[in-house]
Order: structure tokens, then C-alpha cells, then sequence
């Protein structure tokens, strides 16, 4: 199993190239650049959705620790940000189909489980 795995990886990395691609309107020049480039040349995009915080309620939170941080005060009490985790909806609405396709093939490249059994490493 390991080498047939072994194998895939190897074969993936040396015959494909990832680009990770942003979400957002701040991006939408970059988006546009990239989508453009890949059609020239043999990369692949693949999602790339910044997450800093698990829901969007939570960039308050994220403001709270920048303004700590960089020592000023908070203006806003509340926030909604878009850098949280995005529903399959919302990934569809910013991402083309084969980019996700792609993302879900990039996933399953990486994916391993990691085990303790008996006090060791498996």
C-alpha cells in the first residue's frame, strides 16, 4: 500500500504544479492574472481561502488581538469577516468547478492519518 501511495504522490508532484488561488474582491485583479496564466502554462489553481478564524463572527475576535497587538485602541464593537470557513455554497460562488475538482485531488494527495498506539508512532 505504502508504495502504491508513494508511487501516486511522486507521479503527482513531478507532472503537476499548484498555484493556490485567493477569494475576495480585494483579490479580483490577481484572480483574473492567475486564471489567465494557467491557461498558458502547466499549472494548476486550486483553492486557496484564507482562514484565520473558524466563523465569521469570529473577526472581532481577530480585530480585538490586532489592535492588542499593535497597541491601539478598537473602534468597532462588532465585525463580520470573510475569512472564515466557507460552506460548499460559498466555495462554489468564488471558485470555478474544476479548480474545487482539483482542490479535492490536491487533498486527497496530502491526506494521511496519523496514529498513537501503545505509546508509539505508527
Amino acid at each position: 500500500m505504502a508504495k502504491v501511495e508513494s508511487e501516486r504522490i511522486e507521479t503527482a508532484t513531478m507532472s503537476s504544479f499548484f498555484i493556490g488561488l485567493p477569494y475576495g474582491e480585494f483579490h479580483k485583479e490577481k484572480i483574473s492574472l492567475l486564471r489567465e496564466f494557467v491557461k498558458k502554462y502547466p499549472y494548476d489553481l486550486i483553492a486557496f481561502p484564507h482562514v484565520i478564524y473558524p466563523k465569521p463572527e469570529d473577526e472581532i475576535v481577530y480585530q480585538m488581538v490586532t489592535a492588542i497587538k499593535e497597541d491601539v485602541s478598537l473602534e468597532n464593537k462588532e465585525a463580520v469577516g470573510e475569512n472564515s470557513y466557507l460552506t460548499w455554497k460559498q466555495l462554489s460562488s468564488y471558485y470555478l468547478p474544476n479548480e474545487l475538482s482539483l482542490t479535492v485531488s490536491f487533498l486527497d494527495l496530502v491526506n494521511f492519518t496519523f496514529s498513537i498506539k501503545r505509546g508509539n508512532a505508527l
